[in-house]
């Protein structure tokens, strides 16, 4: 191995820099072929140490929060779910009645989970 690369980890191991660290050989090996500036490489770094920082914290605090499983819409079984449509979800889960300044009740049971309708007001 290059000796430059292993300072390089070193260094990025000692500041804690996760996401440069798994990332940095093979973005300058792209950054080599695509002839880019070292003001856009550097800032690419900077982009996946962000991103990998984001998502170690975005992990930690969902470990931290206590929730029994993490469920998405991407998961969502549209198929089980009555008096809600696909449409309706998806508008929803885009939060674009925030931007509108619109409330929003749901309705239905309780802890049932699969009967809801809603109000966008």
């Amino acid at each position: 191995m290059n000796l430059q690369v292993e300072r390089i980890r070193e260094k990025c191991e000692s500041l804690r820099l996760k996401g440069m660290l798994s990332e940095f050989e093979h973005l300058s090996e792209r950054a080599a072929k695509e002839e880019l500036g070292y003001a856009e490489y550097f800032e690419k770094l900077l982009d996946m140490e962000i991103a990998s920082k984001d998502e170690r914290s975005k992990s930690t605090m969902l470990r931290m929060s206590g929730l029994p499983s993490i469920k998405s819409i991407d998961s969502f079984d549209f198929n089980h779910s009555t008096g809600i449509s696909r449409k309706q979800i998806t508008e929803l889960s885009s939060l674009a009645f925030v931007d509108r300044a619109e409330n929003l009740v749901l309705l239905g049971p309780s802890g049932v989970g699969n009967y809801v309708k809603f109000l966008v007001m």
